[in-house]
């Protein structure tokens, strides 16, 4: 049932949810039965089972060109759906494993992308933002990068030393 909504939740799914009353009486899609727990989901032995399903289907390489085709394309299928005011989950999660697909094929591990996303997240917790309240809701919200140009200029100097 697109549009379910897990109990006490706020998630949609294009599916419906073990608990929700769409469930009831419906067959339990596969994705439900392999998806563990989160708390014992494990995302490095996720993105090893990923890489060797997506080389073994769309083949060795970067293939950079491709992948950011692809997620173009997958980027404007939120869009539409945004539009047509039904769920995007789905084309999200399409953008999400298209960019770890990207990821692994820059050559980094699965611990090396695991460990470039805390580092990131961590990164941007620490940067300047504006208050969100006087963006326009139809364009990026980028960080403060005076604090990056004062990082360079930091980083020139010492290895100018």
């Amino acid at each position: 049932m697109p549009g379910a909504t897990a109990p006490d939740s706020t998630l949609e799914t294009p599916w419906p949810l073990p608990g929700s009353a769409e469930f009831r009486g419906t067959v339990t899609p596969r994705v439900v039965l392999l998806c563990p727990e989160p708390e014992q989901f494990d995302f490095i032995a996720h993105l090893r089972r990923q890489a060797e399903f997506s080389e073994r289907t769309f083949g060795p390489g970067d293939r950079t060109a491709g992948v950011c085709d692809h997620i173009r394309k997958e980027l404007r299928e939120v869009e539409d759906d945004a539009a047509a005011g039904v769920s995007t989950l789905a084309e999200w999660v399409d953008v999400v494993i298209l960019a770890l697909d990207g990821a692994w094929r820059s050559g980094a591990s699965p611990e090396q992308i695991v460990a470039a996303i805390v580092a990131k997240q961590t990164k941007n917790e620490g940067r300047k933002w504006p208050d969100w309240r006087t963006a326009d809701p139809g364009k990026a919200i980028e960080h403060d990068r005076s604090a990056d140009a004062q990082a360079a200029a930091i980083l020139k100097h010492v290895e100018g030393a």
